[in-house]
């Protein structure tokens, strides 16, 4: 247990690792829209908690990213 709240700390936070695996679910679910709400959400906790050149950060964004190309060829 110990070691998840130190990820969690790493990773911005409880909130942006909620918000990212919500969308790591969603985007499983093939619902591309709802994954695409909850990696912007998470997004933006981890730019303000990280910086946008961190590699959760940037893990996020490219999450994002395969979820809006997936939603453009549906």
């Amino acid at each position: 247990m110990k070691s998840e709240v130190s990820t969690n700390s790493i990773a911005g936070g409880t909130d942006s690792t909620y918000l990212n695996d919500a969308g790591k679910s969603f985007y499983t679910l093939a619902q591309y829209g709802k994954a695409i709400e909850y990696y912007e959400k998470a997004l933006s906790v981890l730019r303000v908690k990280l910086g946008n050149e961190h590699p959760y950060t940037k893990s996020t964004k490219t999450s994002l990213s395969l979820a809006k190309k997936k939603l453009e060829s549906k």
